[in-house]
């Protein structure tokens, strides 16, 4: 998703910048896959405006979003993501996971950053093999 959104909206407003994302994007017809909304460092959360934004997506359209500030993470903004059947992104950093590992959806969206392996910012196979039984569990 543009970062038009994402983080010079900031969630605001979304019916237009959703509408036209998906004007386009919708082009790729069953080629289409997840919608990654990665929201800004210094969004704090507003449960309203995410929902909001949620709602302006389709049922045939996923939306895994990625929240970088730990306000988020809360039982009021799982239930959203539920309600939608949104995944939340599990993403990390240094191989470590930085989002609670919750199931939101029934499909799943794991973002890797940057692993600790040689060259940098590459993925050891112990790394892999953890997150591999993350997503498994």
């Amino acid at each position: 998703m543009s970062r038009y959104l994402t983080h010079m909206k900031r969630l605001r407003e979304p019916e237009e910048p959703v509408a036209r994302f998906l004007d386009h994007a919708r082009g790729l017809g069953d080629k289409l896959g997840p919608v990654l909304l990665q929201l800004p460092p210094n969004l704090e959360a507003n449960v309203a405006d995410l929902r909001a934004v949620l709602e302006q997506f389709g049922s045939d359209v996923r939306v895994a979003v990625e929240f970088r500030h730990d306000s988020w993470f809360t039982s009021e903004t799982r239930r959203v993501l539920e309600v939608n059947r949104a995944a939340l992104c599990l993403a990390d950093r240094g191989s470590r996971p930085v989002s609670p590992l919750w199931r939101t959806a029934d499909w799943g969206y794991v973002r890797l950053h940057e692993g600790r392996a040689r060259p940098h910012p590459c993925y050891g196979r112990e790394a892999l093999s953890s997150w591999a039984q993350r997503v498994a569990g």
